[in-house]
């Protein structure tokens, strides 16, 4: 998947949430296991708002979208009648199909080559076929073996069972569900975006929201062409209303990039802020103060942050006050410092 592609992924709320997880879990997301629903990732549903079907499909899609890569980290079972992973897996008695079966160890009697259970040999340790005692080095273990207890056979290998526990229903391996569950971590690419910084959405609002403006919903502009132009979000509130779009890449972006993103706003006509990373070469930069554009670049998220929050204080816009008196300082200092665009520079393994 091309970078651009990536981008538009990152600009979701719900892969923002799988990022920062993984962050948080040092890079991995692995299953765990739940007796009524099976393998699932708890800590992506509670962050995207989903059940255990809704996180997997997240997952999955992120995988095929090559933003995640996986690896197998348990095979799961499920019932074919009723779907429930509740499953007791069971050995049998291929004579007469008891699962009350034990495990027995096998001696070897040296000296007249008689082998058997050990239970067999008794206590103190007697050889049954010729009743002689015995005594270190003329006996060796040999192994073990399986008896059932109801039929009292003895058992090579035992048959393999699968028991429903949710609807006592018994399977075995030829229909059994057997499916295989995935640790999901970042693609080569994904974590080089990482290492340079992801501008996402959520810290963006948190600007906003800091100074008395909300989220709308809507990012979509008819344009003076009549063309419908969208934009990456919006924010309004306190008089004013802003959109936002955001150019982030490997290389510094250039005029055409730049001419691109200035029709767009001049057909759109309005307020809109261009966040740009890792930056402008000079002629983009050039032409950008040349069309008037409000333009934050910088080489990290933070830095474009910084930038993004002086620039509206500079058009009148105030950090809201703080009505509870606990929170006073705490809101003077956020005054002095404005929030960052978390920046996911640092990659911990």
């Amino acid at each position: 998947m091309h970078l651009a592609q990536r981008v538009d992924y990152y600009k979701r709320p719900d892969v923002e949430a799988v990022i920062d997880i993984l962050l948080a879990k040092t890079g991995r997301l692995d299953p765990i296991f739940d007796l009524e629903q099976g393998y699932r990732y708890p800590d992506v549903e509670k962050a995207i708002g989903k059940d255990s079907y809704g996180a997997v499909e997240l997952l999955e899609e992120l995988f095929d979208a090559r933003i995640l890569d996986s690896q197998i980290f348990d095979m799961e079972i499920r019932c074919p009648d009723c779907g429930s992973p509740n499953i007791s897996t069971r050995y049998l008695c291929p004579v007469c199909g008891s699962f009350n079966i034990k495990k027995t160890f096998l001696m070897e009697h040296l000296d007249c080559g008689y082998m058997g259970p050990i239970v067999n040999y008794g206590d103190p340790l007697i050889c049954p076929k010729c009743q002689q005692p015995l005594v270190e080095g003329n006996y060796r273990n040999a192994g073990s073996i399986y008896e059932c207890a109801d039929c009292k056979k003895q058992i090579d290998t035992p048959f393999v069972n699968h028991w429903c526990r949710a609807k006592e229903f018994k399977f075995s391996f030829e229909n059994a569900v057997y499916q295989g569950k995935f640790t999901y971590f970042p693609t080569p690419e994904t974590k080089e975006d990482i290492d340079r910084g992801i501008i996402f959405i959520s810290p963006i609002t948190l600007i906003f929201e800091s100074l008395g403006m909300g989220r709308i919903e809507n990012t979509k502009v008819m344009g003076a062409s009549g063309v419908e132009l969208t934009f990456d979000v919006g924010y309004e509130g306190n008089g004013h209303k802003y959109y936002v779009d955001i150019l982030q890449g490997k290389e510094l972006f250039g005029e055409l990039d730049i001419l691109k993103e200035y029709g767009k706003i001049n057909d759109a006509k309005v307020e809109a802020y261009l966040l740009v990373a890792p930056g402008m070469d000079e002629k983009a930069t050039s032409m950008a103060r040349s069309y008037k554009m409000s333009v934050c670049d910088g080489s990290n998220p933070n830095e474009i942050g910084v930038k993004l929050s002086d620039a509206l204080k500079g058009k009148g816009l105030v950090h809201t006050p703080v009505k509870d008196s606990s929170k006073k300082d705490e809101a003077k200092k956020n005054e002095e410092k404005a929030p960052e665009i978390k920046s996911k520079s640092r990659w911990k393994v």
